[in-house]
This record gives C-alpha cells, sequence and structure tokens, in this order.
C-alpha cells in the first residue's frame, strides 16, 4: 500500500484524472516524454556537469543529484520522495556508466506511462 494512502498528510496534491480518452492518452504519451526529457536533462546531464566541475567525485554526484531528484517530487508525499530517491540513485549511477541521457528518458517515460496509466 502506498505512503500516500495511509499518511494523507504527507501528499499535498493529487492529479485530476482526464476524462476525454483522446487526452489521456496523449498526455500519457507526449505529456510524460516531455516530463521525463526535462527532468533528465535537469536531474542527470545539467547535474552532472555542474557537480563534476565542483569537484565532485561520483558518489558525490550520484547522492546529490538523487536528493536533488527527490524533492523535485516532494508535492505527492513521503512516499513518492523515498522512491524518486532511489530511482534518481540509479539513473544517476546508471548515467555515469552510459554517458548517454536518451536510454535514462525512455526508462523515465516507462516508468511514468506504467505508473500513471
Amino acid at each position: 500500500m502506498p505512503i500516500s494512502q495511509w499518511a494523507d498528510w504527507t501528499v499535498l496534491f493529487r492529479y485530476r484524472r482526464i476524462e476525454d480518452p483522446t487526452l489521456y492518452w496523449l498526455d500519457l504519451s507526449v505529456g510524460l516524454l516531455l516530463v521525463a526529457a526535462s527532468e533528465e536533462l535537469v536531474c542527470r546531464r545539467l547535474a552532472f556537469g555542474w557537480l563534476s566541475s565542483a569537484g565532485k567525485n561520483g558518489f558525490q554526484i550520484v547522492a546529490i543529484s538523487a536528493v536533488l531528484f527527490a524533492f523535485a517530487h516532494w508535492a505527492r508525499g513521503l512516499g513518492n520522495i523515498i522512491l524518486a530517491l532511489l530511482v534518481g540513485l540509479l539513473y544517476m549511477a546508471l548515467y555515469l556508466q552510459l554517458k548517454r541521457i536518451w536510454p535514462l528518458v525512455v526508462a523515465h517515460w516507462l516508468d511514468d506511462f506504467i505508473a500513471f496509466s
């Protein structure tokens, strides 16, 4: 059971369901792709550049960027912060290995698509 179901106080807002099926699937596909691309560019590529130019090592880059990614998801509650922290750790570790952003954008989009559908 998600934390937000038994600790409702951790959630600041909820998304309204889109009733029109065409708009719903458009939002799930294109909308979430734009979200995934922007979050990966900021929380992986830009964070990597900023943190590495500040002299941070690989562990510090992974940890700091994951915390930033987690707090970007604070509005959905404590459970989402914890999940985003774990995903952020994994995604930055993968980015350090791959040095490519698009596989992470696709993974992020698939994760969001499954979660929201």
